[in-house]
């Protein structure tokens, strides 16, 4: 019995994917939801090791467990397979986000809002760090070329928060998405830092406190 070939060249899929990765199934059943997070975290557990470019769908398959047959019933190709996994990150992204601009919205301190997004950040991040970092680094060109950079996320995010900060009686007006570009990025920094390559001999809780205070004073200082 011939074995299925090799689809992760996307020239020949049948059905080749653009813009957001939407699986060919979307599992509806306890053991299709299971076979197919068993198939990401083996990509992801490739990825990790090996990179992006070493990947493929019958490496992916012999390390899930699972036949080459049943991947290709939920994924067309390994660049599927990559783009679901960094949608997930995504998604696990955007309630920290929601939650943030909810807090600033209500009148939350900044100094308090900075704090807990960099906390929660951190716990996301360091739930498998290895994979963040690999996501990051080998993944990058394929989020880009399929929309899944963060730029326009993050253009949105920043309009978003210079309207509350305009809105907010107890904040300056002055410059406001400039000051939230500000923020933002020193948050991404910081937390990047924090997860990929933590300062030794360094009180991590002092830090995210006084990142807190700065983001918090860069809020409210007038420039």
């Amino acid at each position: 019995m011939k074995k299925p070939k090799s689809r992760d060249n996307p020239s020949t899929t049948k059905a080749h994917i653009s813009g957001s990765p939407t699986p060919k199934r979307r599992p509806r059943q306890e053991r299709a939801r299971l076979t197919c997070e068993a198939i990401l975290e083996a990509a992801g557990q490739i990825l990790v090791r090996d990179g992006y470019a070493r990947a493929s769908t019958n490496r992916i398959a012999r390390r899930a467990g699972v036949s080459i047959g049943s991947l290709y019933q939920y994924f067309r190709n390994k660049e599927e397979i990559f783009l679901t996994l960094l949608e997930d990150h995504r998604r696990q992204m955007q309630p920290l986000k929601d939650q943030a601009r909810r807090d600033l919205e209500s009148g939350r301190p900044a100094a308090e809002v900075f704090r807990r997004s960099l906390e929660r950040s951190r716990a996301i991040h360091t739930a498998d760090p290895e994979l963040m970092i690999a996501m990051e680094t080998e993944l990058f060109s394929l989020a880009a070329k399929n929309g899944l950079d963060s730029t326009t996320a993050e253009e949105q995010w920043i309009a978003d928060v210079g309207a509350i900060l305009t809105a907010r009686q107890d904040l300056p007006d002055s410059y406001p998405r400039e000051r939230a570009w500000l923020a933002t990025i020193m948050l991404e920094a910081v937390g990047r830092q924090l997860v990929h390559s933590p300062p030794a001999g360094l009180d991590l809780e002092a830090v995210v406190e006084m990142v807190a205070r700065v983001g918090a004073l860069l809020l409210r200082e007038d420039l």
